[in-house]
Parts: structure tokens; sequence; C-alpha cells
């Protein structure tokens, strides 16, 4: 991905020649934040340089095409909710839109109480367990 040795480097030498758009892709969440960092202060150098870092991943056709192309589509990808029902700093897969920009917002679905609660309570299934993982 972008955040990779290769893939950066290559950001790094195409963001020199100046192109109107630079968009880096990763599934990698750390290596896209450390080359957002480093690009983007870069970018902000250079007018009329557009730089966006976005979290996925290029198997996911779909994606890289609302991507590259800035469609506005609606996928289902995982990504953190926050404020989703009552849960907060959890990922989890909805469908989702997808833009130039990666994960713009996930679509509120319509739950009742019994299917909010029981989305409530796999979050907090999914949250102790990486707690659990994390003290291991």
């Amino acid at each position: 991905g972008g955040g990779g040795s290769i893939g950066s480097e290559l950001a790094r030498q195409i963001l020199a020649l100046g192109p109107r758009q630079l968009t880096v892709l990763d599934h990698h969440e750390e290596a896209l934040w450390t080359i957002e960092r480093e690009l983007g202060e870069r970018a902000a150098g250079h007018p009329g340089v557009g730089f966006s870092a976005v979290l996925g991943d290029v198997r996911s056709a779909p994606a890289v095409e609302a991507i590259v192309r800035d469609q506005r589509t609606v996928l289902s990808v995982s990504s953190r909710i926050q404020g989703y029902y009552g849960i907060g700093d959890v990922a989890f897969s909805l469908p989702t839109v997808v833009d130039r920009r990666g994960v713009v917002e996930p679509l509120r679905l319509e739950l009742d109480e019994r299917e909010q609660e029981l989305l409530r309570r796999s979050a907090e299934i999914l949250l102790a367990t990486i707690r659990e993982v994390e003290r291991s």
C-alpha cells in the first residue's frame, strides 16, 4: 500500500512532480497515518496539489473505483464507529458512503429497540475481547 516502504517512496516521488491530486491508499492504519503526516505537510507547501490519504484495501475493486472516481458509493465496509446508536470506538462493517476521502459516513439503519440493544451488546463483546487480547 501507499504507507509501505515502496508505496511511500513512490508517493514521495510523485508528489515532487506536482500532481493535481495524489491519493494514498493503505489498509494499515499506522503506516497510512505516518505517510499522511509527512506528505500532507509537503503538499501544503505546493499550491494546487491536492493530497488525501485513504484507509482501504486495493483488493476491493468497488472501493478503489469509488475512491478514484470520487463516486459517493454505498459499500459495506468496516470502519470505526462513533455515536452510532450509543456505540463508540469500535469497528463494524456497515453500509457506508465511500468517495475520494475514503469512508465518509455510515448509513444510519432504522433499528428497533431490540436490534439496537443487540448491536450495542455485540460492540461490548467485541471491545471486551480486544481488551483481553491486549492484556495477554
